[in-house]
């Protein structure tokens, strides 16, 4: 399996970087009250904050809003098999800051790792002349 290895890095930090960005605004999630979340960070904001009746309008024994959202708008299949478990909202806000933990921690040895192949880079082109 050659060049696997590097392939699976660039799907984590896509999906990471995805699913941490802005959603478009026909996708933003729309809290009963009144609040407006367009990435995760926000969705986790409003999950800490919210009143449970506020919570238990988007979840229920037929739906869980957030669940969906999470899985059909971030694309985080994972999360949203949690999230639907969550007795709370402070219980979801709580899976969801620790996802968002580790999708920010995949994106660090990316960022860490570019300078060193830029110099890599650099050199080759230098030896080649």
């Amino acid at each position: 399996m050659k060049g696997g290895k590097g392939n699976m890095a660039i799907k984590t930090t896509y999906g990471a970087t995805r699913m941490l960005a802005d959603v478009a605004d026909d996708k933003r999630f729309f809290c009963q009250d009144g609040r407006v979340s367009k990435n995760l960070n926000e969705l986790i904001d409003c999950l800490k904050s919210m009143a449970e009746e506020v919570y238990r309008h988007h979840v229920t024994t037929e739906k869980n809003d957030f669940s969906n959202w999470i899985r059909d708008v971030l694309g985080d299949a994972g999360l949203a098999s949690k999230v639907y478990s969550a007795r709370s909202s402070a219980e979801a806000g709580k899976m969801a800051m620790e996802r968002m933990s580790s999708l920010q921690s995949n994106l660090q040895p990316v960022i860490s790792s570019k300078p060193k192949i830029i110099k890599a880079n650099l050199n080759e082109k230098r030896a080649t002349k």
